[in-house]
């Protein structure tokens, strides 16, 4: 028998709920998420469903740039496509997705599909890199990898505090002997305090992000319910020293914004906060704990921090592409690097 898969373009209400059917569900997958980044990206934004043999198999949020007049373009899938429900033929929906979307976007509309999987265990790392290689896709270096730590809080929590570090463990403990007050939530008035926090740090340390407190803060108010980020405020002595952000989706929790000021360091408030973050994931149920992505020598001090909690160091699977046949792939490429030269200019 022929087996017959097919894609289709899904509604916000139908998104909202086939999304969180997938393990590895992410706020990359999100429907506000994937439409703020394409509005920032001068892109438009493309939700689809594939169904083999009626079975849905997989979804996915795809940003696309296409180039005028001469056609052709670049089809975007970051934390996606979303296959993964437990079961042991996760690996092979996988494939299948692969090959639907590169049929889609390569094939039928002479894009380069470019995908960054989402992040998983590193037997589901290795075999998903496989299926891209076996489906017609090949690294590529013009979009960035995604490295971080893994934690798996599946396990008794005194266990996983005990993999920490020493020097993790007992700046721990100093941060728990302050007595911080912990505060949590989902409203404006904790993304507020946050951001505040946020512009302090970043006057002091003169960075750039391109993804900052401000736009989770603002993207907070797009979100469905079930997707909202949580928000973390540690106080002292009644005062807002460090926040977090996190997001509690699929199997996997992942922190995406962290800011002390010079109080919050000096007490160890990230030590007390990030441990905090960790236990309600754990005490709701997620297996992974992701620690929001490295860069050991762009960033050496935050990344020696996230090391002291001795999570697993792996990639996510890619980024990997498929162009289509022909000269409008290499137009498509000269395209995207004067894009980008000019875009670092400005």
């Amino acid at each position: 028998m022929i087996r017959r898969d097919r894609i289709q373009p899904v509604s916000r209400d139908r998104w909202d709920g086939l999304a969180h059917r997938f393990l590895d569900h992410n706020y990359q997958q999100t429907w506000a998420y994937a439409q703020a980044l394409a509005e920032r990206r001068h892109a438009e934004c493309e939700h689809v469903a594939i169904d083999s043999d009626s079975e849905l198999i997989g979804v996915a949020s795809v940003r696309v740039r296409r180039l005028p007049v001469v056609g052709g373009g670049i089809a975007y899938v970051a934390g996606g496509p979303l296959t993964r429900i437990g079961r042991d033929d996760d690996i092979d929906r996988l494939a299948q997705c692969l090959t639907v979307l590169e049929a889609e976007y390569v094939q039928r509309r002479g894009l380069t599909l470019r995908i960054l999987a989402p992040l998983g265990s590193p037997d589901w790392n290795a075999r998903a890199t496989n299926s891209f290689h076996r489906t017609n896709f090949a690294p590529t270096d013009r979009s960035r990898s995604y490295r971080t730590f893994l934690l798996d809080i599946d396990r008794p929590l005194d266990d996983v505090r005990a993999g920490f570090s020493k020097y993790w463990r007992r700046n721990l403990r100093r941060a728990e002997q302050r007595n911080f007050i912990i505060r949590t939530g989902t409203g404006p008035e904790f993304f507020e305090e946050i951001c505040r926090l946020y512009q302090r740090l970043r006057g002091r340390k003169q960075f750039r992000a391109d993804l900052d407190a401000d736009f989770y803060a603002s993207l907070q108010r797009q979100l469905c319910h079930d997707e909202r980020f949580d928000a973390l405020i540690v106080e002292h002595d009644r005062q807002p020293v460090a926040g977090l952000v996190m997001s509690m989706l699929g199997d996997t929790c992942v922190p995406l914004v962290l800011a002390t000021d010079e109080t919050g360091l000096r007490n160890y408030a990230a030590y007390g906060l990030q441990w905090h973050s960790i236990v309600m994931a754990h005490d709701r149920g997620l297996r992974y704990y992701d620690l929001g992505g490295i860069d050991a020598e762009g960033n050496t001090g935050v990344y020696n921090f996230k090391k002291g909690m001795r999570g697993m160091e792996l990639c996510a699977p890619g980024p990997f592409e498929s162009s289509p046949s022909g000269v409008i792939a290499a137009i498509t490429s000269s395209a995207e690097r004067i894009y980008k030269r000019l875009a670092r200019a400005a």
